[in-house]
């Protein structure tokens, strides 16, 4: 059956984050069985096994987070690639926690920065990355630049300020 816009059977969303785990390989990004990344893929292969799901908060989270962090990733892993290292950065947003809110929240702060970094690529801006040690360290402005080309276009992203950085300030 033919399944209309984003929606995908639970096998091709195990098969699509078993891709999105060996293109990390090939790129130098491995996570860690800790990662997020594969703890969604264990959520869906789990689901599969049982032939139902035991905690649909965990699994709707899995599903839906899967293919943003293959667009993010596909988006970025292409040349140009942005400057700065974006593998640094992608190897930090799958160290987060499973859901967003919880403990350390740059993790997500980053993750939101390569998301617009990855929309602005695709619709053919220039994209240039912050330092994320000094970003992490809330010394680091901007955190992502983009511009087409022009001179005087520049816009800048400051993602969200995760609380305790913002206490610093």
């Amino acid at each position: 059956m033919s399944r209309p816009g984003i929606f995908v059977s639970l096998a091709d969303a195990i098969a699509k984050a078993r891709c999105l785990v060996a293109d990390l390989g090939a790129v130098g990004i491995h996570p860690k069985e800790s990662s997020r990344l594969l703890s969604y893929v264990r959520t869906l292969v789990e689901a599969e096994e049982q032939r139902w799901i035991k905690d649909f908060g965990r699994y709707l989270f899995a599903y839906q987070e899967i293919p943003l962090l293959g667009s993010i990733f596909a988006f970025l892993k292409e040349p140009p690639h942005p400057k700065a290292d974006w593998r640094e950065a992608f190897r930090k947003i799958l160290s987060g926690h499973y859901f967003p809110g919880v403990g350390d929240g740059r993790a997500r702060d980053t993750q939101a920065e390569l998301f617009f970094a990855s929309l602005a690529k695709s619709l053919g801006y220039g994209v240039e990355l912050g330092d994320s040690r000094l970003r992490d360290s809330g010394l680091g402005e901007p955190d992502v630049v983009i511009s087409n080309g022009a001179p005087g276009l520049r816009l800048r992203l400051n993602g969200p300020i995760h609380p305790a950085l913002s206490a610093a300030k």
